[in-house]
Parts: structure tokens; sequence; C-alpha cells
């Protein structure tokens, strides 16, 4: 909804909902040899904001595009 329309957000004067959303890649010890170290540098260097997680989830979601090719495109345009 965020990415399709301009929804404002709420004033939250007590802090009660907490800060701002943070995620965080995390890679099982076991598969770490599947990826190269500079590939590793370059998964470490990704951040994403609530925009582009909202971008991202509305074309998976909404338009029913494959969630693969919805990342190859984002990471081409964005490398």
């Amino acid at each position: 909804m965020h990415y399709k329309y301009k929804i404002r957000e709420l004033k939250e004067p007590k802090g009660l909902l907490g800060v701002v959303d943070k995620a965080v890649l995390l890679l099982r010890e076991d598969k770490k040899q599947l990826f190269s170290q500079q590939q590793l540098e370059k998964l470490d260097g990704l951040h994403f904001s609530n925009e582009i997680i909202a971008e991202l989830d509305f074309q998976v979601s909404k338009q029913a595009k494959n969630k693969d090719e919805v990342t190859k495109n984002w990471l081409k345009a964005h490398s």
C-alpha cells in the first residue's frame, strides 16, 4: 500500500511503537562456503529502506511478479 498510495505516518509523541525498522541478513555457517568473499561483502553492503521493501513487496504481492525476477531486476538497477 505504501508504494502505490501516499500514506501519512502517524504522529507518535510517546515513542510507544519503537524506532525505525531494521532488517539483518543472516547466513547459516554451514552454507557460507556456497558464497565467495566478494559475494558476502556485497550482501553485507545491502541496505534497504522501507520504501524499497514496499516497492519490491508491491511487485511480488500485488502485481504477481516472480520474486527472483524482481530481485534480479532491482539488483541490476542498483548495483
